[in-house]
């Protein structure tokens, strides 16, 4: 790792520079952080400050073509203006804000990995250099940038990344584990930038809820992830002294960015205190509903791993009324985000603080910059990817046409329930060769894109599925069925009752509202282990016939929920479990070549004045490979999820 300068503006100071004075931090230890050399004195002005932002880009390096739904398009990526993102696009961009501004700082929220082709080949090296010539100031380690296990993310960080990589809320002190040590020595807990005399304290924060291997797949890194409010708070009391801006990066998710700023609860048994300050009676018998404060202290918090675009930031209060603007700039290198801030000293500030509090942010602009076509590639960065690029070409056929869609497959239903994609997904499991199950269960999360009109290559299949995931299958009783699925009401209710799973062979009702009626199955559910909203199951039937909880059923599923992942951790425990070594992907291509060939009508459509619209790209096929399968999203959609709502 190198404590370069970015862009001649920011000195970078960390753990690893020379030391002028240390702290001790409760369960971690930091050498500080700051280095000899000329100051410059601001005075009690008014100074502005830029930060570039940019979160969860996985692996979209290189430009693609998709079609924004209409929150993305209203913050200005539109269909005309395809391709979009491209990392040579985003260094024009970055390398034109920097110029436009005095004190400039970029920063990364995260899962910088997986999501292309160019991730599955290359394994991140060519994402992790693109960042550093970016000259990137700080980075918050994301759950997907160890989807090749924690031995590539070492390698790849380790070799090629000059920014600091950060998860200040964890811990990796487990020597148990293979290649533990080296992850905690590529990982720092915050930095500190002297922009032209703007001292800033940059806290980053990893994902501690979805992590693979990590929190919901089995936490087989030996890494611990902590709650993020003590330790915040810890070092903002430490560093406030001596820094003039507390910023924190984070990919912990929208809703615990928020929590952070503002506050939260924590239910606790009775019986696990021995003193409960701040904590009354919850809705529960013998559990306690706590209250966790909001960090005081920090000034700007950007996030990602939800992919969400706030756009103007929300504006939260902390514990002491102050405004904190929270920023998320979207996903896939669709924008980049820019924040304008104006500091004062706080002591100025309304209300004042004490002086060693440094600046307050006292004014505000955001500004988001649509990634596509209109902006030119940067020639070096163009030079740095065309090694990968060519490789790729070469040693990979990603054009191969796999089947015809004459219509959008969508992963999503507007309804909240079974879609056309998961569809297709789970009955590819369920009737694979090698699989044949009673039923199939793939979590909706796992499917990243649509399918949209014209021909699907190998490569639109990567870009829908770029999780290198393999099919599991394993025996559940009737019981466990029924506890699958009420775990699945749960996690489905807390996401406005959109089904976090999509099925074959099975179907059921979501009982979502729980909170408001107490028949059926809700009379008996619960708070699923304490995290989901009350929830359950019920009308659960498998190939038409209700279960029978003695009654044994075989299930297929993609081999990361299978561990544990997106919390099933019911699944995890299973001992029939096999791993067939069958690649979803794979399965889900050879489902499509089984489908009826298209009619020849298609070809009739073509038009010489769209010559890319999908008539045209099925004339191509058909005169170059012959008739291609069709997938028609007619009568897939069956219903096997319905849903009951609040009302």
């Amino acid at each position: 790792m190198q404590d370069s300068v970015a862009n001649g503006s920011a000195e970078r100071y960390s753990p690893r520079m020379k030391k002028l004075c240390s702290a001790v931090l409760t369960a971690l230890v930091v050498s500080a952080c700051y280095e000899e050399g000329p100051t410059i004195d601001l005075g009690d002005r008014d100074v502005a400050l830029t930060i570039l932002h940019t979160s969860d880009i996985h692996s979209r390096i290189l430009p693609y073509t998709y079609d924004p739904p209409a929150p993305i398009e209203e913050n200005g990526l539109t269909k005309e203006n395809a391709p979009f993102g491209g990392i040579a696009k985003l260094a024009t961009l970055i390398k034109r804000e920097r110029a436009r501004a005095k004190r400039v700082i970029y920063v990364d929220s995260g899962d910088i990995f997986q999501g292309a082709p160019i991730f599955n080949y290359f394994k991140g090296e060519p994402e992790v250099r693109a960042m550093s010539e970016l000259k990137l100031d700080a980075f918050a380690l994301g759950n997907h940038d160890f989807d090749l296990g924690v031995d590539n993310a070492v390698l790849q960080y380790g070799t090629w990344a000059n920014f600091p990589v950060m998860a200040a809320n964890w811990s990796t002190d487990r020597a148990d584990v293979l290649g533990n040590k080296q992850l905690g020595s590529i990982i720092s807990p915050l930095v500190v930038l002297d922009v032209k005399g703007l001292r800033v304290l940059i806290i980053g924060l990893g994902n501690r809820s979805s992590m693979t291997s990590l929190g919901e797949g089995g936490n087989s890194m030996g890494v611990t992830p902590y709650d993020p409010h003590p330790l915040v708070q810890q070092y903002i009391n430490q560093w406030a002294p001596y820094v003039d801006l507390v910023v924190g990066v984070s990919h912990l998710g929208l809703d615990e960015d928020i929590r952070l700023i503002t506050g939260t609860y924590r239910y606790l048994r009775e019986s696990e205190l021995s003193s409960s300050p701040g904590c009354g009676p919850s809705s529960e018998p013998g559990v306690l509903r706590c209250r966790v404060p909001g960090v005081r202290g920090l000034d700007l918090l950007f996030g990602g791993h939800h992919h969400i675009v706030l756009n103007p930031p929300k504006v939260l209060p902390d514990p002491d009324g102050r405004s904190v603007p929270l920023v998320h700039t979207g996903a896939f290198l669709q924008f980049l985000g820019r924040l304008d801030v104006i500091t004062r000293p706080a002591k100025y500030a309304e209300p004042p603080r004490p002086d060693w509090y440094g600046r307050e942010v006292i004014d505000h602009k955001y500004t988001l910059f649509p990634i596509d076509r209109r902006t030119r590639d940067d020639p070096r960065m163009q030079r740095r990817l065309a090694p990968y690029v060519q490789e790729l070409a070469l040693n990979t056929n990603l054009g191969k046409p796999v089947a015809f869609a004459p219509e959008s497959l969508l992963r999503r239903s507007p309804s909240g329930t079974d879609s056309v994609l998961g569809n297709i997904v789970a009955e590819a499991i369920r009737t694979r060769a090698g699989v044949e199950t009673d039923f199939a269960m793939t979590n909706s999360l796992g499917i990243r894109d649509n399918i949209y009109p014209g021909v699907i290559t190998s490569e639109t299949l990567f870009n829908v599925f770029p999780f290198e995931n393999t099919i599991a299958t394993m025996f559940v009783s009737g019981a466990e069925v029924q506890e699958i699925f009420d775990f699945v009401a749960g996690r489905s209710t807390a996401r406005g009752c959109q089904s976090q799973v999509q099925v074959a062979g099975v179907s059921f009702t979501m009982r979502c509202d729980c909170a408001i009626n107490n028949d059926g199955c809700c009379a008996a559910a619960t708070r699923y282990q304490g995290e989901y909203p009350k929830a359950c199951a019920e009308n659960i039937r498998i190939r038409g016939v209700p279960i029978n909880p003695n009654g044994t059923y075989e299930l297929g599923s993609n081999d990361y929920i299978a561990g544990g992942g997106s919390g099933f951790i019911m699944l995890r425990r299973n001992t029939t479990q096999r791993n067939t070594g069958i690649p979803l992907r794979t399965a889900v291509e050879e489902w499509m070549q089984q489908q009826p060939p298209c009619t020849a009508s298609y070809e009739l459509a073509c038009s010489d004045e769209v010559p890319d619209s999908s008539a045209c790209q099925y004339k191509r096929v058909l005169e170059n490979f012959g008739a291609p399968a069709c997938v028609l999203p007619d009568g897939i959609i069956d219903g096997r999820i319905e849903r009951r709502v609040g009302q």
